[in-house]
């Protein structure tokens, strides 16, 4: 069973506008998006059969003690069919977990133009500072030709004031040397032309000059052109980028609202177990307090049947992408969702207020310990609330940052599919799927969760 009460179903069909606007955005914007590394594949759909009277779990019945291998989805398995963000466009009043994925989309497509544009205005600003450094440049050449010329200039002055005095010009000074006496006729042409000569010469280095300042002024015009070019593209980018930032902001408003105005239409009986659920969390028809009350019954221990209880009840939790916010009341990563399960629902110390454990210590791998709560346990001995780990780093056998986790819930009936909750992938939520199985490949072990020796001291 499945709720949408009404301040959700209001919020549902109000994000159905946005949905369907948005996927518009998301195919165009798709290429930008960062997939998540932690948790890459899409999440199944799988049909289980109607709700039927629970069947007690019995380990010694055929076939109910060791779970066959079902259709549950791993981090690194495909799916099924081929998911793109366009098949939501089949959807025309979209449940709570495909508003969720669909927004969660596109704000991770917006996210991903936010990184865009980002480098973009960091390119431009770079070439701001470099036309500022040009114009600058640009100006110190135009005073060094300034001073040449004005030096040259001053040295043409100097030259035609010589001149003057030695005759006013070429013809006087023609006239001053035929006019001298034998004894300085040499001696005044001589000085003549060396004036002359020189003077032209001032003047062409002068003339140069000139060309120069007009060249280094030329430059300074161009520099400042290129510089109002660049602000100006800066300007239009960092605009992009703050709209791009405000888009993020009111889609992930808009997400965190879903979330919170459906949250409360989770209903839970007087037993503690869910009556009701969000939709898309559980496989159509499952009956998941008949379930819940079930794998309860089948539990372990005591802390076993309270974490299920616990799990069950926060089916359409977020995934915490990149782990980030995996502490908060209602998000999670598939180790916190488990460990939290045990330390909230069930009081043992397997997480705190400030931290919870990754599947390093649960496998335990990456040179980490084997927490004492994780008590691996035999195939056959599999119960409801036991964890199974799976390695789900690529087949190549390349390295990865991650494992993945699940709770292990048992039939509901007898020769019935058995059932695992956990989360496992960004723009996902907490759910129950049909168990992967323990013949899969991938299997690293179960563990059974166990207060630790300290635990035990306290309660003796």
């Amino acid at each position: 069973m499945v709720a949408r009460g009404p301040k959700a179903s209001m919020l549902v069909a109000a994000c159905a506008a946005t949905v369907m606007s948005s996927l518009i955005l998301v195919a165009g914007m798709s290429a930008t998006a960062t997939a998540d590394t932690s948790s890459p594949d899409a999440e199944s759909s799988v049909t289980a059969p109607a709700s039927a009277t629970p069947v007690p779990f019995d380990p010694a019945v055929p076939g109910d003690s060791a779970p066959a291998p079902g259709p549950g989805l791993l981090p690194s398995d495909p799916p099924p069919v081929p998911a793109t963000d366009s098949d939501a466009t089949t959807v025309t009043v979209p449940g709570y977990v495909d508003a969720y994925g669909t927004l969660f989309r596109t704000v991770q497509a917006q996210r991903g133009t936010v990184r865009a544009v980002a480098a973009q205005v960091a390119a431009a600003a770079t070439m701001v500072t470099q036309r500022q450094f040009e114009l600058v440049s640009a100006k110190a050449r135009l005073d060094e030709a300034k001073v040449a010329a004005e030096q040259a200039r001053v040295l043409v002055d100097v030259s035609a004031r010589q001149i003057y005095m030695a005759g006013a010009g070429d013809i006087d000074g023609m006239v001053g040397v035929f006019s001298s006496g034998p004894e300085r006729f040499l001696a005044n042409a001589d000085a003549w032309a060396y004036l002359s000569t020189a003077t032209r010469d001032k003047v062409a280095i002068y003339t140069a000059a000139q060309a120069q300042v007009q060249t280094a002024q030329q430059g300074v015009d161009e520099a400042t052109q290129a510089l109002a070019v660049a602000s100006a593209t800066l300007a239009v980018l960092q605009q992009q980028y703050a709209d791009a930032m405000a888009g993020v902001q009111s889609e992930t408003a808009q997400l965190a609202d879903l979330v919170e105005a459906s949250r409360p239409e989770i209903q839970i009986g007087t037993d503690g177990c869910p009556i009701t659920v969000l939709d898309g969390v559980i496989p159509e028809g499952l009956d998941v307090h008949a379930l819940c009350v079930r794998a309860m019954e089948a539990a372990p221990t005591g802390q076993a049947a309270f974490a299920i209880q616990w799990a069950l009840s926060r089916l359409g939790a977020p995934y915490a992408c990149g782990g980030i916010g995996r502490l908060e009341p209602f998000r999670f990563d598939c180790s916190s969702f488990v460990s939290r399960a045990y330390y909230e629902g069930a009081g043992m110390s397997t997480a705190s207020t400030s931290w919870a454990p990754s599947t390093r210590n649960m496998v335990p791998w990456d040179g980490i310990s084997l927490d004492e709560h994780y008590v691996p346990i035999d195939n056959d001995q599999i119960r409801p609330g036991d964890l199974v780990l799976y390695n789900t780093c690529p087949s190549d056998g390349s390295s990865c940052p991650y494992r993945h986790v699940v709770m292990f819930l048992g039939r509901l009936t007898r020769g019935g599919p058995t059932y695992m909750a956990h989360t496992n992938r960004c723009g996902g939520v907490a759910h129950v799927e049909e168990f992967t199985g323990l013949s899969d490949p991938r299997l690293l072990g179960i563990r059974r969760v166990l207060p630790s020796e300290r635990e035990n001291q306290k309660k003796g």
